[in-house]
C-alpha cells in the first residue's frame, strides 16, 4: 500500500476462486456482502477461453483479445434480483457457449474477439456497478 488505508472502506475480491464484496468496518472487522452464486469471476474466464480455442489460464488472453476487437457479441448482463451484491457468471457462460454453437449450426464464425469484448464488458460492468453501488 502507499497510503494507510481509510475506513469504512469496500474490497472487491476478484480471483479464480473467489468474487467477493466485502464492507470493511475497520482493522479486522470485515462483513461478506456480496458474493459468487456459481462460477468465480476467473473461473468463468477460463471456461470462455477454452470455449474460445485459448489455452490456460485463459483471463490473460480474453483480456487481450477484448482489447483488441474492434466488434462487440452483445451478452446479458446478470443482475439477480433488486439490492443483491452477489454475482452470478453461469449464466453468462452458457450465453457465450449457446452464441457460439448456434453460430456454428447457421455456418457462420464469429470473431473470437468480439465474443472476448462481449464477454468481458459484461462481466466488468456488473461488478463496478454493484462495488459502486455497495
Amino acid at each position: 500500500l502507499t497510503h494507510e488505508l481509510q475506513y469504512p472502506a469496500m474490497a472487491l475480491v476478484v480471483s479464480g476462486g473467489h468474487t467477493e464484496l466485502v464492507h470493511m468496518e475497520s482493522e479486522g472487522k470485515f462483513k461478506l456482502i456480496g458474493r459468487t452464486r456459481d462460477d468465480a469471476v476467473g473461473e468463468a474466464y477460463d471456461k470462455v477461453a477454452r470455449a474460445l480455442g485459448c489455452p490456460y489460464p485463459g483471463g490473460p488472453h480474453v483480456d487481450r483479445m477484448a482489447s483488441e476487437a474492434e466488434d462487440v457479441v452483445p451478452l446479458p448482463r446478470v443482475w439477480l434480483e433488486a439490492g443483491s451484491y452477489d454475482f452470478s457468471l453461469s449464466g453468462l457462460k452458457s450465453a457465450v457457449l449457446n452464441v457460439l454453437n448456434q453460430a456454428k449450426m447457421r455456418g457462420e464464425t464469429l470473431e473470437p474477439s468480439a465474443v472476448a469484448r462481449g464477454f468481458q464488458e459484461a462481466v466488468v460492468e456488473v461488478l463496478v456497478e454493484k462495488a459502486v453501488r455497495a
